[in-house]
């Protein structure tokens, strides 16, 4: 998996490093050591490896906090709710990283916070346009 180091994921992960450290020395000792694996894992919710590639850019709470004190963050509030379909799609389709709330969607590439918004701010009508 070193091979991959030049992948998004990586470089993500690399941006984070302080803030992903500074969170570790605040919970209480281990008797491991976290790997990049669990890390990825801190920062997207749908992270998993295909083909040894890291592949998933949902975001999780955590990670979306994080990432938004180091990129640009397109945050709106919704009261859509995304439908499976929807889900699948971002996950097979994204290419920047995401996050979905309870209350908001955020996302880190300006293009897709653009289309968002031209599809009424709605995730079902928003993932046609990524096809």
């Amino acid at each position: 998996m070193d091979r991959h180091k030049d992948t998004l994921h990586h470089q993500i992960l690399e941006t984070l490093k302080s803030d992903i450290e500074f969170w570790e020395s605040k919970v209480p000792p281990r008797d491991y050591t976290l790997m990049d694996t669990d890390r990825f894992r801190m920062v997207f919710s749908n992270f998993r490896h295909v083909d040894g590639k890291p592949h998933g850019l949902r975001l999780t709470y955590f990670g979306e906090q994080i990432m938004s004190r180091h990129f640009t963050r397109y945050k709106f509030e919704t009261d859509y709710k995304a439908n499976h379909k929807a889900m699948i799609k971002l996950d097979k389709h994204m290419i920047m990283p995401y996050y979905i709330g309870r209350k908001y969607v955020s996302f880190f590439g300006e293009d897709d916070a653009s289309w968002f918004r031209l599809n009424d701010s709605n995730l079902n009508n928003f993932v046609e346009y990524l096809e």
